[in-house]
């Protein structure tokens, strides 16, 4: 008999970040030949609204989603009523332990970073103790389980993976070139995330203070910021302030299919963080054979294999920043991270479909 396993995540058709990366990976890898999957998604309902718009009707349409979400659990659960739930936030944590009360069901949660915290609730917390297990992406990750009193017996780490078939090293980045006037000697620094208000523990302010002193070192270098959200306005104003508006470029929201070629074009990938649960952009970059600089004190440690894939940075110092830039941009460092052919192999070898693929299979067969 095949297993039933319902997912409840965040997003799933919908773009949900590095949350929503991770869920479409591990339904791709769960193993339909003895698994039935259900996926349950709170925002795909697409009723979505500028929060800056209008709270109330914002806060409704949250709520709204919520109730339709729950729904959704019910009807499923009288369809198809699964032996096994995962739950990719913790969010979703409390239900899930509902439905092992009431129906002696088994469920796994997934921790990815900054959701972990002293805030949770204390029914989140209930939730998190009673899971046969918690899947942490990442070792910065579990020290969060851990200091929230968390077994470590019930911890096992996965790290993320991404997709190897739409990120890979030939994308032609001509029309690219073309569109943002990029001449060919021109340096490109790329950074891929959110700009949210909520979210400044990316760095992306930082290596803009970065490029005062990086285009005095280099004659030609442009800086894109990929990815939308509410604190464009604040980096606008920083970029006129420090008059970097010639050099730096703010490209707003770009489709998963898009990627690959702004990946291509850079000539290293930089996530300074300091709130990075693991980071799949870091692999999105790697397998684009893009060198990428990540920071030393979040979950960038373990999507960069402790510095053995990319250069690991002090994240809010910038003159480490800006050194670790100058480091890559002038090809200092292993061989193989300037080689998008060897980069990639070094990043597949730790960090493929496969790898993940067998660690979460053979989770889901040992509970």
């Amino acid at each position: 008999m095949k297993k039933k396993i319902h997912i409840w995540c965040p997003n799933f058709r919908t773009f949900g970040g590095g949350i929503g990366s991770f869920t479409k990976q591990l339904y791709v890898s769960l193993d339909k030949k003895k698994n039935i999957i259900s996926v349950i998604s709170k925002n795909d309902l697409m009723l979505d609204l500028d929060k800056n718009q209008n709270v109330i009707i914002f806060q409704l349409i949250k709520f709204f989603k919520l109730i339709v979400f729950v729904s959704r659990i019910i009807l499923k659960f009288f369809t198809q009523k699964p032996e096994l739930i995962i739950t990719t936030h913790i969010n979703f944590s409390v239900f899930a332990y509902l439905a092992k009360i009431l129906f002696k069901i088994q469920y796994i949660v997934v921790a990815h970073g900054l959701e972990i915290n002293s805030r949770i609730s204390k029914f989140q917390l209930i939730a998190l103790n009673n899971s046969e297990k918690i899947i942490s992406v990442s070792r910065w990750t579990q020290n969060r389980l851990l200091q929230l009193g968390i077994n470590i017996n019930k911890i096992v780490i996965i790290g993320n993976t991404a997709s190897e078939k739409i990120f890979h090293p030939k994308y032609s980045t001509k029309n690219l070139r073309y569109f943002y006037k990029i001449k060919s000697n021109e340096k490109i620094i790329l950074t891929v995330s959110r700009l949210d208000k909520m979210e400044k523990h990316k760095g992306y302010d930082l290596i803009i203070k970065a490029m005062e002193k990086l285009t005095k070192k280099f004659k030609n270098i442009r800086y894109l910021i990929v990815g939308g959200g509410d604190d464009q306005k604040r980096i606008k104003i920083l970029i006129k302030k420090l008059k970097l508006e010639k050099s730096i470029l703010l490209c707003g929201f770009v489709p998963d299919n898009k990627l690959p070629y702004y990946y291509c074009l850079a000539d290293v990938f930089a996530l300074p963080s300091t709130g990075e649960g693991f980071g799949i952009v870091f692999l999105e970059s790697m397998l684009s054979g893009t060198p990428v600089v990540g920071g030393n004190k979040d979950g960038s440690i373990d999507a960069l294999n402790n510095g053995h894939l990319g250069l690991l940075v002090k994240p809010k110092n910038i003159q480490s920043i800006t050194l670790g830039l100058i480091k890559i941009l002038k090809k200092s460092g292993p061989k193989f991270w300037f080689s998008p052919k060897k980069l990639r192999k070094a990043c597949l070898k730790i960090h493929s479909r496969d790898v993940f693929e067998k660690k979460i299979n053979y989770q889901i067969n040992n509970i």
